[in-house]
């Protein structure tokens, strides 16, 4: 289920890179953590196109940045996980 239009701050992209503990696989990713309307602090998964598409240096370097963002919600056991689609600078 993808949500548009979310009113966030973006506070902070950091790359998580490294082996799995018990699968001995390499991962390389990068997270996102921003805050909503309600002071609801969330981590998501930034897309591979999204970091792509901006660059991973200008991701890492944006900090406490209001933001429009389309966030795509999939189940993941009994929980839900989502990831950044795109966003929007918002000013």
């Amino acid at each position: 289920m993808n949500v548009a239009n979310l009113p966030l701050t973006l506070l902070k992209a950091e790359n998580k890179a490294g082996v799995g503990k018990t699968s001995n696989k390499p991962y390389d990713f990068y997270v996102a953590t921003v805050i909503d309307e309600d002071s609801n602090v969330f981590k998501f998964n930034l897309s591979d196109d999204l970091v792509k598409e901006n660059g991973a240096d200008t991701l890492k370097a944006l900090r406490n940045v209001p933001i429009t963002a389309e966030v795509r919600f999939v189940p993941k056991g009994f929980d839900v996980a989502g990831t950044l689609v795109s966003f929007d600078i918002s000013e």
